[in-house]
């Protein structure tokens, strides 16, 4: 996108370039590494313990056990173990490898679209993700999504550069562009809705000689090629895997839901308020995504040719799909189940390879030019697709969607360009007056984590000795009690027994139970039963049944955040 070529911008003067942006990168930075850092302090839920869980495997496990037992490519899980390596194992230590590219998405959003806006727009964008509710909990959270919006940022500012380059000097730039892309894929799926979404801008962008595109063609055949071993990996995700890995995602969230996270108070009582201030965000961005880009003239074609680029390209397309099953240690039926993955492999590197090939056919013959705002297919095209997705296979969660905030906030911030300093400082301030709120409210407001170290540290008070076994409604969530329990390690997903220590004593017995009748009917007082997720709704119908089925028992509740735990003594 072009720089809106107001005085005041942060470009500084041709002759003498402004670096006043640099420090206010930074300052932007640590405020928003600040906010998060004290405004939580939680332990993990069971997501979170399945992220440290797997990044504490060797290598060579880690990438089967993401391959095999997964829905999410490896390299978050890479980065963290390499991070923890580094810096502990601490709760602390995993949350601030989050917390990093949180602060950095912000560092590098002012990087990104100082060019583009105003001194008094640039402010109100880079305000609206630092006092974001959706952006701040996300950013603590031991999962990809941080990564994955830093990354899709980086890709942003990269191609910018690209584009923005003499035609005879694209390599580095380029070379930047086609790393990115590699790590976004391999870093969550929807890094591949990312990749998706800045196609149409490169073949339709109007300054773009047909050499240059053809050379942005064969980069990404090369990054096609690039991930080409871990594609028979996630055939084997998308088809193989039970369909209970992703039922919880049957639902999705609703539309209302998706205007709140937008907008600055997620967590904002009554929840219609919050609604309202994402759908005027998001209001104001959509009117921002149709100011028009400024005429580009067309490049000479000039520049290194593509040819290197496609011998390379062909090589990894070959010997991709075929490296999983030579790297990772697969037992004799995961061998099959990969291998069978991997013809399906090469069609789909044809299919993409056939349809890169057309899209340069489009450009140079059918010379399709809009001058839309990179920004706007980084919003736009992966909600059109996740939005057909959801009407075949329900896949969408909210926090997948948390990369289109900065893209989202720059649209913002091109409508503010065009309006006088008070407006947007009016802007700004309903922004910040509406977040602080939201912020005290939680982590209860909004999706709020099951506290699994606060009941850990209940049951070790109630009963220091390694009685009475815990029963656990639903089974999915034992991990995330195992991880707070003293001795213990997680050494399976629904049924596992504490680690004994060197005297022979073992620790407490944790069981994954599916329904309560498998609790009333095998169960004998005393225990503890741990209800989670929809079990805890239902709480007080839960205690009643105990009740009802150990008539003799008595039954104590203790409320938690997101858990409710029964003690049932005789």
């Amino acid at each position: 996108m072009q720089s809106p070529g107001r005085e005041g911008s942060l470009t500084g003067s041709p002759s003498r370039p402004d670096r006043r942006w640099i420090a206010w990168a930074v300052a932007a930075g640590c405020v928003a590494a600040l906010l998060r850092l004290l405004l939580y302090d939680d332990g993990f839920w069971i997501d979170e313990v399945q992220s440290v869980d797997t990044a504490d495997r060797p290598v060579g496990g880690l990438l089967t056990q993401t391959g095999l037992a997964d829905v999410h490519p490896p390299l978050y899980y890479l980065t963290l173990k390499l991070w923890r390596f580094l810096f502990g194992e601490s709760d602390a230590a995993a949350r601030c490898l989050s917390i990093l590219f949180g602060a950095g998405t912000v560092s590098l959003f002012v990087a990104w679209a100082r060019k583009q806006l105003t001194p008094a727009a640039l402010s109100v964008a880079t305000l609206l993700i630092v006092v974001s509710t959706f952006h701040v909990h996300y950013s603590v959270e031991v999962r990809s999504y941080a990564m994955l919006t830093f990354l899709a940022l980086a890709l942003a500012w990269a191609l910018s550069r690209w584009v923005d380059r003499p035609p005879d000097r694209p390599g580095r730039a380029l070379a930047a562009v086609l790393v990115i892309e590699i790590a976004l894929a391999l870093t969550h799926y929807y890094g591949l809705l990312v990749i998706l979404a800045v196609q149409p801008y490169i073949f339709a962008h109007q300054g773009l000689s047909a050499a240059r595109v053809r050379r942005w063609a064969a980069g990404q055949a090369v990054v096609l090629g690039a991930i080409a071993w871990w594609i028979p990996l996630l055939l084997v995700q998308m088809l193989d895997l039970p369909a209970g890995f992703t039922a919880h995602l049957a639902e999705g969230p609703s539309v209302a839901d998706l205007f709140a996270a937008w907008g600055p108070a997620s967590a904002l009582e009554p929840h219609l308020v919050a609604v309202a201030a994402g759908v005027l965000v998001v209001g104001i961005a959509a009117w921002g995504a149709f100011i028009r880009e400024a005429e580009t003239p067309l490049e000479a074609s000039k520049g290194t040719s593509a040819r290197r680029m496609m011998a390379l390209a062909a090589l990894l397309l070959v010997i991709g799909p075929v490296l999983a099953l030579g790297l990772l240690p697969l037992s004799e039926t995961t061998f099959d189940v990969v291998a069978n993955r991997v013809l399906p492999t090469y069609v789909v590197e044809v299919v993409v390879v056939l349809t890169l090939l057309g899209a340069v056919w489009a450009h140079q013959r059918l010379r399709v030019r809009l001058r839309l705002p990179l920004a706007f297919w980084i919003v736009v095209v992966p909600l059109v697709v996740v939005g057909v997705m959801q009407l075949f296979k329900p896949t969408l969660s909210i926090r997948n969607l948390l990369f289109t905030l900065p893209f989202v906030a720059a649209l913002l911030g091109r409508r503010v360009n065009t309006w006088p300093r008070w407006a947007a400082v009016a802007v700004g301030s309903v922004i910040l007056g509406l977040a602080v709120p939201s912020q005290l409210a939680m982590p209860e407001g909004f999706s709020p984590r099951a506290d699994y170290r606060g009941v850990s540290a209940q049951i070790r008070e109630m009963h220091p000795k390694a009685e009475p076994p815990i029963a656990m409604l639903s089974r999915f969530d034992v991990g995330a009690l195992a991880h707070y329990s003293a001795d213990c390690s997680l050494n399976g997903t629904y049924r596992f027994r504490c680690a004994c220590a060197a005297d022979g004593r073992c620790g407490r017995r944790i069981v994954g139970v599916s329904d309560l009748q498998a609790v009333t009917t095998r169960g004998r007082p005393p225990f503890l039963l741990l209800l989670t997720r929809e079990a805890a709704m239902g709480a007080e119908a839960t205690a009643t049944a105990v009740k009802k089925a150990f008539p003799k028992a008595r039954v104590e509740q203790h409320a938690f955040r997101g858990l409710v735990l029964l003690d049932v003594a005789r």
